[in-house]
């Protein structure tokens, strides 16, 4: 941890208040604000349940559709709204995802626990007088946190786990990983960041406003619980369950899974741990400092913009070997032959065989009776279609099952982030994918 450059004030009486002027406090106590510090990541979950994820209100159907087949298995779950609409169907689900936080989020919102996550609350709440005093008004750092915004957060970790124990059976040997639950989504505001290239993008560096961070923080939590309480309905409806881990290489429970619905993250170039690099940092903090009794996974996720240091691998689908092939055949300056060999191929050559990987092993898994869905997005480069659709359609035919489109939409993004994206580049195909044996 590099040395703080700036700090300002010293510590008072009280804590400091963020205002959110124009709002009564019947609409702050269950929305958090555009001025709120925490994460917009968090905000657009606490406050909407979802955030940029695939499934929408046309995919519920696909889970009815699937009643009576048993458990519905998502083996790249990401913030886990299937647990969400499959609860609302009384269907039961299975979900492994490998990225932390949204693993985190996942279980936070799982409606098995809604109730005793909303005792732990309550009980943080009482223990006001007990939650860590800021020493700095602000401060400043080229680290993702300050040694004052680490020990705070710890602090609140070892609170949340004392919290925990009262409201879950403390023998569970997740009590950890339900404390980590709560408080990550508040970790941001203690961060030194910067916002990046879109919304949930933060890069690493900045000012940390400890002044009002215990008043936001009481916030979150008023927000939070709303949040946790309109899960209720679901609670009892069905059983889900969510597991960490790396669908090229867990160990399914072999022969298990009739149905499956599913959105592997898309080839857009996006680490999706670089979303949550503040979090993913605190995280590996508390495991060094032997805070966090759990194993943090080091392999890179499907869809990481990561290939330094990758081994070279060749996919083995047609779709993908003409896709990459077409790539290498295009006109192109000097400048994107360059680009194209040192990153983009290599990125589009992990992708396809991560997905290769995952897809063969998670097929251990189904039984004969399996019917599954896998919703997808093809997007462009260099004006070239990313046959994502394609390469999985025959990555799951090469394993001895029936795949077609069962169906597909288009959308167009004009302007949006890349005011060139026009024609082919703005178009964005979406494709819902059935599996069958």
């Amino acid at each position: 941890m590099s040395a703080e450059l700036k700090t300002f004030g010293r510590a008072s009486d009280r804590d400091g208040i963020l205002r959110m002027p124009g709002l009564n406090e019947s609409v702050r106590t269950v929305r958090l604000d555009q001025q709120s510090l925490l994460r917009h990541i968090y905000r657009t979950l606490i406050n909407s349940g979802r955030a940029y994820a695939a499934f929408t209100e046309t995919e519920k159907n696909l889970v009815s559709s699937l009643k009576g087949h048993g458990e519905i298995l998502d083996p790249m779950s990401g913030y886990g709204l299937l647990t969400r609409y499959c609860s609302s169907h009384a269907v039961d689900s299975y979900c492994l995802e490998l990225n932390l936080p949204q693993y985190f989020w996942q279980k936070l919102c799982l409606p098995e626990s809604v109730e005793r996550f909303v005792r732990s609350i309550d009980r943080m709440q009482e223990w006001r007088r007990r939650w860590p005093r800021r020493k700095r008004l602000v401060a400043v750092s080229d680290d993702w946190f300050t040694v004052e915004g680490l020990e705070i957060l710890a602090q609140l970790f070892g609170l949340w786990k004392e919290a925990v124990k009262t409201s879950f059976d403390p023998k569970r040997s997740d009590l950890d990983e339900l404390a980590i639950a709560l408080v990550l989504p508040f970790v941001g505001r203690l961060a030194c960041w910067v916002p990046g290239g879109n919304p949930t993008q933060v890069k690493n560096g900045g000012m940390c406003i400890f002044e009002g961070w215990a008043e936001d923080h009481k916030r979150y939590l008023d927000v939070l619980k709303v949040h946790l309480s309109k899960l209720k309905s679901l609670v009892g409806r069905s059983e889900n369950r969510v597991f960490y881990g790396d669908a090229r290489t867990y160990q399914f429970p072999p022969n298990r899974f009739e149905a499956m619905v599913t959105s592997p993250p898309y080839p857009n170039r996006t680490d999706y741990r670089s979303l949550f690099a503040p979090e993913n940092f605190f995280l590996k903090w508390l495991f060094e400092e032997k805070l966090l009794r759990m194993e943090i996974s080091e392999d890179p996720i499907i869809g990481s913009n990561f290939v330094a240091g990758r081994r070279r691998r060749e996919p083995t689908t047609v779709a993908a070997l003409q896709f990459l092939t077409s790539i290498e055949g295009l006109p192109r300056g000097k400048n994107a032959v360059y680009h194209d060999d040192v990153y983009y191929l290599p990125y589009f050559r992990n992708y396809f065989c991560d997905l290769e990987d995952a897809y063969k092993n998670v097929s251990k898994a189904l039984k004969p009776t399996f019917t599954g869905y896998v919703i997808v997005v093809n997007n462009t480069h260099r004006n070239t279609i990313v046959p994502v659709a394609s390469v999985i359609m025959e990555i799951w035919e090469r394993l001895g099952f029936k795949a077609a489109v069962h169906s597909s939409s288009e959308s167009f993004h004009y302007g949006t982030k890349n005011p060139r994206a026009r024609g082919i580049r703005g178009r964005h195909t979406q494709f819902i994918i059935e599996i069958k044996r």
